[in-house]
């Protein structure tokens, strides 16, 4: 169902069960913002980057099940994980940086 904010702008409730389903979900969001953005952003350069930092992303949440060292580095709700919270942004934010170079 789609409901506006008070600035008007239109949202999805959303919902996924694993973290596949979660990777489907991002990686349809960031092939809308590309159309939206041939369509009606003017081929804006940023909202690319966007999207394919939104691809990106869904190309982790699958590595997030799918790779146990990242578990093992990460943790969950019983156990901290290997690395200190700020380790962990830092080597996200690499993680990262690696699935959007292999976008292009």
């Amino acid at each position: 169902m789609i409901r506006g904010d008070e600035r008007g702008a239109a949202y999805k409730d959303v919902d996924f069960r694993n973290t596949e389903e979660l990777a489907a979900l991002l990686w349809q969001i960031a092939m809308t913002v590309h159309a939206k953005n041939r369509i009606a952003g003017g081929e804006s350069s940023f909202l690319w980057y966007l999207a394919e930092a939104i691809q990106s992303v869904s190309q982790l949440a699958q590595s997030a099940t799918d790779d146990p060292q990242l578990q093992r580095l990460y943790g969950d709700a019983h156990y901290a994980g290997s690395l200190a919270d700020e380790a962990k942004r830092e080597h996200f934010l690499g993680l990262l940086s690696e699935a959007f170079a292999g976008t292009k």
